[in-house]
């Protein structure tokens, strides 16, 4: 009996095991936002959906879809992935903007959120974490499950040009240059009747739009000359050929390609002799 008792307990602990949600929003000038949000643990756990963001992305749990979000059942996978689009976290007085967004009843959060280089920060609630890439600029808070949402008011600026100190006339005359080299190549390469490759017409297809840089933006350095490298590859390119030409060492690109297939951004088809690479269906339609 005792022993019973004992692995009944052991199970209940196990089935509520902590659950945590890590956070990466990617808020546009414009206000839209993309949400993107990896969660850890196993067990249940309520995350607030906004009303415009119709049906979202979810991997990896049960759900059950409410008025204001979703129920969300974690178990064996101890992960998942809720992913969506929404313009309804931001809103705009006159000249200020501020951002709210409410939180999953998670045990602990981890959040990024991004925004455009050109912002001014003037207060975030709780208090964050601010940093600037080249990019953007980033915000990160670390918080429990007694913090419900996060609140940021901001502004936007015009960035002033900086002073590159330096005669501008050499590089205009080496720009020239080159496009006169490549006017030159490719009327050489008409007359010799070429047509276009498979790969450069693939890649004219796969255009980069908006979404997809905001989306690139909060990528790491390894994640993003991989995404880089198929996009100019065409959507997909053979793994030997991306550990041959990327540069990156295997456990490094390995690493970059378990979290972008994580993120749906990618996915790795092991159905060939030859493992491909490809762009998922969901990153090449934003």
């Amino acid at each position: 009996m005792k022993k019973f008792i004992l692995a009944f307990l052991f199970l209940i602990v196990l089935a509520n095991a902590e659950i945590i949600g890590d956070y990466n929003i990617i808020v546009a000038e414009n206000g839209d936002a993309l949400v993107t949000i990896e969660i850890q643990g196993r067990g249940t756990a309520f995350l607030p959906i906004p009303l415009d963001a119709g049906s979202p992305l979810i991997d990896g749990a049960l759900y059950v879809k409410t008025s204001s979000g979703v129920n969300l059942s974690i178990g064996s996978t101890e992960s998942a992935s809720v992913v969506y689009k929404t313009s309804l976290l931001t809103g705009k007085n006159l000249s200020r903007w501020s951002f709210s967004m409410p939180l999953g009843d998670f045990d602990s959060s981890l959040i990024t959120l991004s925004l455009p280089k050109n912002t001014n920060i003037i207060q975030t609630v709780p208090s964050g974490e601010i940093n600037e890439s080249s990019e953007s600029k980033n915000i990160f808070w670390s918080v429990g499950k007694s913090q419900k949402e996060i609140n940021v008011d901001y502004e936007f600026v015009e960035l002033k040009p900086q002073s590159q100190g330096f005669d501008a006339i050499p590089i205009f005359f080496a720009i020239l240059l080159i496009v006169l080299i490549i006017l030159f190549y490719l009327y050489l390469k008409k007359g010799k009747g070429e047509q276009p490759s498979a790969e450069v017409k693939e890649e004219a297809r796969l255009a980069v739009s908006k979404e997809k840089k905001n989306l690139m933006k909060a990528l790491t350095e390894n994640e993003l000359k991989i995404v880089t490298f198929l996009i100019n590859a065409g959507g997909s390119v053979r793994r030997s050929k991306l550990e041959r030409e990327s540069g990156l060492a295997k456990s490094s690109l390995a690493s970059a390609l378990y979290r972008l297939e994580r993120r749906n951004i990618l996915k790795v088809n092991k159905n060939y002799p030859a493992h491909m690479v490809e762009l998922t269906d969901w990153f090449k339609s934003l």
